[in-house]
């Protein structure tokens, strides 16, 4: 254990929680998208990053995604990558080691 985080555990001091990435792939994924973020942003953990990475959707993913904004980043790649490059790019894109 640091001295610093000694120091904290004497004197008492809450240290923050460690911020969580979650990575939300969606093509085409209206029906469900608003359903998944409500769930999301409804989570007491206080510390998280939503990452939606719409894969280039041709329904109204992206208009329902931008009403959770922020705390909920948008993404949308220059192309259609498919779901593994885009949980790839969501990971990369992260802030945290926890995703």
């Amino acid at each position: 254990m640091t001295v610093a985080a000694q120091d904290k555990q004497t004197t008492g001091e809450r240290t923050a929680p460690p911020l969580v990435t979650i990575v939300v792939p969606a093509f085409n994924a209206a029906k469900f998208l608003r359903a998944a973020l409500e769930s999301i942003v409804r989570q007491t953990y206080p510390a998280l990053e939503i990452l939606v990475l719409d894969d280039h959707s041709t329904d109204e993913t992206g208009a329902i995604a931008m009403e959770f904004a922020p705390p909920m980043i948008y993404i949308r790649p220059p192309r259609n990558l498919g779901i593994y490059d885009d949980v790839n790019d969501g990971i990369e894109r992260a802030h945290e080691a926890f995703v």
